[in-house]
């Protein structure tokens, strides 16, 4: 028995390998709910096939359940009928991605192994380049990733607003494609005409009440005022230019545009 664990301790996979005098063979174990991560009544009612005809029972969990002819076979009963509609689920749904995709859900892992196997197999139409690694970590140090602020305050009569589908939105615009050209003197380079990322002298002015610009210090990520130098993507630069940032590049990667993911996100 080979397992496959996450860093939760949780299966992905359990592969049983069963050897036999006459023959050999393996069979698998791959946690659905990886894939599909809803209750099994939800995704039954979404796949439209019959689902539980009873209800889980607390006191399935108790080890005496095995004393207990009575509940031993309620047990059974409910694991059968569980076991059934999950099957009855997967098999809809194996045949939906069949035929829409020719993808075979038995071949992947979870929903984003699932949408990564769809992008790259009917929406790949340019192949992505891979950088060197001395490029590619130079550039790495402009992934700042994010931190959330949070307020104390208070209103009458407020409007609240929430952004759905943010990534997808953000993967509409154009992304940086193939390496073109690198700088390392960007004194008579205008911020406007470039695309791709740059070291960069910046300095925040000094009335911005909530500074945008993010900073790794100490291994901390901070909002600075002040100067201070850090390596970014220029479209990050040229949102925070009109905020009053004052932006002096010293050297950068520039990069092609293309839209790779439009017809995906779009689909």
């Amino acid at each position: 028995i080979v397992t496959l664990i996450d860093n939760n301790n949780k299966f992905i996979k359990i592969t049983v390998d069963v050897i036999e005098k006459d023959t050999n063979y393996s069979f698998e174990f791959k946690d659905s709910y990886r894939i599909f991560p809803v209750s099994l009544d939800n995704l039954c009612k979404t796949l439209n096939v019959a689902g539980k005809s009873s209800k889980f029972d607390i006191k399935y969990n108790n080890i005496e359940l095995f004393n207990d002819n009575k509940l031993f076979k309620e047990f059974k009963l409910y694991a059968k009928q569980d076991s059934l509609a999950l099957l009855r689920a997967l098999e809809m749904a194996r045949m939906i991605y069949l035929n829409d995709y020719n993808i075979d859900i038995c071949s992947i892992f979870s929903s984003s192994s699932l949408s990564l196997k769809i992008f790259r197999t009917h929406f790949l139409s340019e192949m992505i380049p891979i950088l060197k690694g001395m490029d590619d970590s130079w550039i790495r140090k402009s992934y700042y990733g994010r931190d959330i602020d949070y307020y104390k305050a208070y209103g009458k009569d407020l409007y609240h607003y929430d952004i759905n589908s943010l990534y997808p939105f953000a993967m509409l615009k154009p992304m940086p494609y193939k390496l073109i050209n690198k700088y390392y003197d960007m004194t008579n380079i205008k911020l406007k005409d470039f695309f791709g990322f740059c070291l960069a002298e910046i300095e925040c002015p000094s009335d911005i009440i909530n500074p945008l610009l993010i900073y790794k210090y100490n291994e901390k990520v901070i909002h600075p005022t002040g100067k201070w130098t850090g390596t970014y993507f220029s479209e990050e630069l040229k949102a925070v230019e009109k905020y009053g940032y004052k932006i002096n590049l010293i050297r950068g990667y520039e990069f092609s545009k293309e839209y790779l993911f439009n017809d995906y996100v779009n689909h």
